[in-house]
C-alpha cells in the first residue's frame, strides 16, 4: 500500500513519490502496489496529481477521499464520526479504509486480470526519478566540521537511531557538516512545543532560508524534510545551521540528511 501525501504536492513530492514507486518495482518486482488516496478535512489532497502516476504505471488505486465525502454529503456520517483530527482516521475511519483495500485484495485473489492495472515499469519516468537511489544518512555517519551548543542524542526517534539536539541554556547554537550527493534534504523534527526554534541555514556559504521547526497546536511531532541542494552532478555540500539564542525557543532536533 502506497498512501498519498495529504496535501497537493510540490515538485519534489511528485518526484519523491514516483521515485518510491519505481524503487519498489525495481527492488521488489513481484510486489503488488496499491495507491491509497487520503485527504484533509478541507478536501485538499494530492489525489488528482498522484492518480496520474498510478495510471502511468498501471497501478490500482482506491480513494478514501471520494468514499467518505460522498457518504458525508449523503448524511450517512460526519467528519467527526470517522476522524480524530483534520487528517487522521479513527477506528471507524480505519474500518472504512480496510474495506476499500479488502475489495482490491479480493479481486486479486480471484486471479482476475485487468489490462489497466498491470504494474508496468516504463523506461522513462513521468515526473522524475531523481530519488530512486535515495538514502538516509544519520548524524553519526556524517563528517561534522564544527558544533557549538549541540549534543548527540541517545534515544531513537521513530526508526532513526541518532541525531543532534540543541543543549538547553547554551550560549551559542551552531552546527556545520559535510554531505555528498546530487540532492540533499535536511531531516529534522517538526514539533508541537512552542519552544521549538527557528534556524538559519547556509549551503556552501550561501543563505538558504530561515526554517521554523515549530508545529505548535498541531496533532503531534513528526520528521520533516527540507530541500537544501539539487544538482545534475554529485558534489560535496557544506551545510551550516545556526539558531539564535532565545529564552523560550531553543528546542531543536536534527535527525540527519536524505541524499540521492
Amino acid at each position: 500500500i502506497s498512501p498519498v501525501n495529504d496535501v497537493s504536492p510540490k515538485e519534489q513530492t511528485h518526484i519523491s513519490y514516483e521515485s518510491l514507486i519505481r524503487k519498489i518495482m525495481v527492488k521488489l518486482p513481484k510486489a503488488a502496489i496499491v495507491e491509497l488516496f487520503m485527504t484533509l478535512q478541507t478536501g485538499e489532497s494530492a489525489q488528482e496529481e498522484e492518480k496520474k502516476i498510478a495510471e502511468y504505471y498501471k497501478i490500482p488505486y482506491v480513494s478514501y477521499r471520494d468514499e467518505i465525502f460522498s457518504k458525508i454529503e449523503a448524511g450517512e456520517y460526519t467528519w467527526e464520526d470517522i476522524e480524530t483530527d483534520e487528517v487522521h482516521p479513527n477506528d471507524r475511519g480505519h474500518g472504512i479504509l480496510a474495506g476499500l483495500i479488502q475489495e482490491v485484495v479480493e479481486v486479486a485473489l480471484k486471479g482476475e486480470k485487468n489490462a489497466l492495472f498491470t504494474n508496468e515499469l516504463p523506461e522513462k519516468a513521468l515526473f522524475g526519478a531523481d530519488y530512486v537511489e535515495g538514502k538516509l544518512i544519520e548524524m553519526q555517519d556524517l563528517k561534522i566540521i564544527e558544533e557549538k551548543g549541540f549534543e548527540k542524542t541517545v534515544e531513537t526517534y521513530r526508526t532513526i537511531n541518532t541525531g543532534y539536539k540543541a543543549v538547553e541554556g547554551a550560549n551559542e547554537y551552531y552546527l556545520s557538516c559535510e554531505v555528498e550527493g546530487k540532492n540533499v534534504f535536511l531531516l529534522y523534527v517538526k514539533g508541537i512545543e512552542k519552544e521549538r526554534g527557528t534556524i538559519d541555514i547556509k549551503v556552501n556559504g550561501k543563505e538558504v532560508n530561515a526554517l521554523d521547526t515549530s508545529f505548535e497546536g498541531g496533532w503531534g511531532d513528526y520528521p520533516e524534510t527540507y530541500p537544501l541542494f539539487a544538482s545534475e552532478e554529485k558534489a560535496k555540500v557544506t551545510v551550516e545551521i545556526k539558531m539564535d539564542v532565545k529564552e523560550q525557543a531553543n528546542m531543536l532536533n536534527i535527525l540527519g540528511f536524505l541524499v540521492s
